[in-house]
């Protein structure tokens, strides 16, 4: 599966995360079916920027269920991966995603934080993520830097 920190650092680059929030909240109806939850279901919804080089390429919104997650805080992302913490605290693991990803442009707010010009143009990438009980654990919306940034997909035939 797509690895940023391992495409980063395939690259030689020194990556790093800055977590902007994390809050509980009730995910917009395409958030909630992504993951398959009740209407009276919460998410936490994690924003984030993710670095090469202390420059930002990627800003993240990643919405994780609270049933699964439960007491997830700040203090956990900052010590590691967001999939490490998922693994080693939770017992959750990906096994499948799914991806869709298109071109936009970014707003003023987006290339502000991305450090380039309102209109530039990004890849705008939703992630769906299974675990091994075919139960979906996040779902991520995206937009990295249409001038930095390379997504790499590897494809087989079965």
């Amino acid at each position: 599966m797509y690895s940023f920190s391992s495409q980063m650092e395939g690259e030689g680059k020194e990556i790093s995360t800055k977590n902007i929030s994390l809050k509980l909240c009730k995910p917009e109806k395409e958030i909630a079916l992504q993951l398959n939850l009740t209407p009276n279901d919460q998410a936490y919804e994690l924003i984030r920027l993710r670095l090469a080089d202390g420059e930002p390429l990627v800003y993240n919104h990643t919405y994780l269920p609270e049933k699964i997650f439960s007491n997830l805080i700040l203090e956990d992302l900052n010590q590691g991966t967001l999939y490490g913490i998922l693994k080693k605290k939770y017992h959750q693991i990906s096994v499948l995603a799914f991806e869709d990803v298109q071109a936009v442009n970014l707003t003023k707010e987006e290339a502000n934080l991305l450090h380039v010009k309102e209109n530039t143009a990004s890849l705008k990438i939703n992630r769906k993520a299974i675990n091994d009980k075919n139960i979906p654990i996040e779902f991520t919306q995206a937009l990295a830097r249409g001038d930095k940034f390379v997504y790499r997909s590897k494809q087989y035939n079965e």
